[in-house]
């Protein structure tokens, strides 16, 4: 998602509340087994891809607005 551009904010905002649940359901998830971080190992990965959503969102002021507003009427449903 960080490579790309002009995602819709409900596309993202539905994306990261879906990641969000699963890294509740399960907190090793997204567990890496080899070293990706950039410190010993190559960088070529994120570690959490919900932390590579929300700096998706903080690049758009529609999507940083927006968000709180469609979590709130997803629990509505």
């Amino acid at each position: 998602m960080q490579q790309g551009h002009g995602y819709s904010p409900r596309f993202v905002a539905d994306v990261t509340d879906d990641m969000i649940a699963t890294e509740k359901k399960n907190p090793d998830v997204w567990d890496l087994h080899a070293k990706f971080d950039g410190k010993d190992g190559d960088g070529r990965f994120a570690n959490d891809p919900v932390d590579g959503a929300l700096e998706v969102m903080q690049s758009s002021a529609t999507l940083t607005t927006c968000w709180p507003l469609f979590r709130k009427a997803s629990a509505r449903r």
